[in-house]
């Protein structure tokens, strides 16, 4: 099956070295039974997550110890960088919006208490590669994924010479083994030659976030229970899904 004309390879994003790595996204209950009933992956607005630090510039950029020991010509470039990145940051934010998942062989006991407040949790198992098969074609957004890398905010710089960087870069949670999928509008344009093709375009997503419809079919290799559930839960697992 070939992969949908949504997905751009991106050389900021890097993929998994095995394709076939198991995936995993940790929900409760209702958020198990909308996605099986819209058939949709449920894409957060990135000026909407619950982490402020998404996105932003890292502490270092900021810290007076740095600025102390720089040159004149050297403060002038930091302060320019600061103000131009930040105010590009701010704009874009509302643009991109993110889906999360789990890199890990085996289920994991931290991103059940992680994401599931309850013993009524649902864990989604998937591969990279069903990911990457799962969506359908669509000329309304692109859609990027990639592997986050997790940095120390007070010592290291995130790159700014391009606007994903940011958004795959974390502060050291690196037990979350983040993949990340994310989309951002596009514009469909025609070249002289009569080809297509598309661009980023700086264009608001919804706020409550986006559904992207999905080939559940292609994308859930198994359904896994709280390892802490009652057996009537299970059960009613069972049901839903053969429903």
């Amino acid at each position: 099956m070939a992969i949908t004309s949504m997905y751009v390879k991106h050389p900021v994003f890097t993929a998994p070295t095995d394709e076939n790595i198991k995936i995993w996204r940790y929900m409760d209950f209702t958020k198990f039974l909308s996605f099986i009933d819209k058939k949709t992956l449920f894409f957060t607005r990135v000026d909407q997550l619950e982490d402020k630090f998404e996105g932003r510039l890292t502490k270092y950029l900021f810290n007076p110890e740095i600025e102390a020991k720089a040159t004149p010509d050297e403060k002038e470039k930091l302060r320019r960088l600061r103000e131009n990145s930040s105010k590009f940051i701010d704009k874009e934010r509302p643009s991109l919006a993110v889906n999360c998942w789990h890199m890990n062989e085996y289920e994991s006991a931290a991103m059940w208490k992680v994401y599931v407040k309850s013993d009524e949790g649902i864990a989604i198992q998937s591969t990279y590669s069903k990911l990457l098969h799962s969506f359908y074609d669509s000329d309304d957004y692109m859609l990027f994924v990639g592997t986050v890398k997790y940095i120390d905010y007070n010592k290291e710089v995130i790159p700014t010479n391009n606007v994903f960087y940011p958004y795959i870069h974390k502060r050291s949670f690196e037990h979350e083994r983040e993949l990340r999928a994310i989309i951002t509008p596009s514009r469909v344009m025609t070249k002289p030659s009569g080809k297509k093709s598309r661009a980023i375009t700086l264009r608001p997503l919804p706020k409550e976030g986006v559904h992207l419809p999905i080939n559940i079919h292609s994308l859930v290799e198994m359904v896994y229970v709280s390892p802490t559930c009652e057996v009537w839960f299970e059960d009613l697992v069972r049901s839903v899904l053969k429903t």
